[in-house]
């Protein structure tokens, strides 16, 4: 049991950080657009980069609980 509680604790880690660098490379892209001449392309960009990040982020986090949820039933297995 100790072992798999130590996996999951380098799991859980591994997702902050890549959740993390999720983050970082979509305001690194928000920021990126804005530097656009034209105002409106300027905004209808950084919202779709935003809605794509978001979406992007929240599909991470569903795949990474039910791999997570996987590893813990196959441990009780």
């Amino acid at each position: 049991m100790r072992n798999i509680n130590n996996n999951l604790s380098w799991q859980i880690i591994f997702f902050m950080i890549f959740h993390h660098q999720i983050k970082v490379n979509c305001l690194l892209n928000w920021t990126l657009i804005g530097q656009e001449s034209d105002s409106l392309k300027i905004f209808i960009m950084q919202t779709i980069s935003l809605i794509k990040c978001e979406i992007g982020g929240y599909l991470y986090k569903a795949l990474y609980l039910i791999y997570i949820i996987h590893i813990f039933i196959v441990s009780l297995c």
